[in-house]
C-alpha cells in the first residue's frame, strides 16, 4: 500500500484545486441571489442558509466538475502509470504506442472514451435526483 501514495498524491494535486476554486466560486456567485438575501431577511440561521439554499444550488455544478474530472483522471492516468511503473490502461496505452501495436492503442482508447462517456451519462442521470425541475426532463 505504501508504493500507491505517491500516484493517489499526483492525481489529487491535478484535480483538488479545481474543486476548491469552482465550489469557492459557485458558493460566493449563489451568496448574492436574491433568494439567499430573503433567507436572512426572514432570519434563518446561516447555517441553514448554506445546506438548504446555498448547498443544494451549487450542487449540479458540482456533478459536472465530477464527470469531468473522471475524464481527466483517465488522461492523467497514461502520464502517472507510466511515471510510477504501475501496470493498467494507461501504462499500456504508453506502451503500445511506443512500439506502434496500433490496434492495442486503439482499444485502450475506445475502453477509455466508453467508461467516460458512461460517467457523463450516469452525471447526467443524477442531476434528476438532485433537483426536481430536471426530473421531468431526463
Amino acid at each position: 500500500m505504501k508504493h500507491l501514495i505517491l500516484p493517489i498524491f499526483s492525481y489529487y494535486i491535478i484535480l483538488f484545486p479545481n474543486w476548491v476554486f469552482i465550489t469557492r466560486s459557485l458558493a460566493s456567485m449563489t451568496l448574492t441571489e436574491d433568494y439567499v438575501l430573503t433567507a436572512r431577511a426572514r432570519g434563518l440561521r446561516e447555517r441553514r442558509i448554506l445546506t438548504s439554499y446555498v448547498g443544494k444550488n451549487s450542487i449540479l455544478p458540482q456533478l459536472t466538475l465530477l464527470a469531468y474530472s473522471y475524464g481527466i483522471l483517465f488522461g492523467n492516468s497514461i502520464f502517472i502509470e507510466s511515471m510510477f511503473g504501475i501496470p493498467g490502461l494507461g501504462y499500456l496505452i504508453n506502451i503500445t504506442a511506443g512500439t506502434s501495436d496500433y490496434m492495442t492503442t486503439v482499444g485502450a482508447f475506445l475502453v477509455i472514451i466508453i467508461s467516460v462517456i458512461v460517467g457523463n451519462f450516469i452525471a447526467d442521470l443524477t442531476y434528476g435526483l438532485v433537483d426536481p425541475r430536471i426530473r421531468g426532463v431526463v
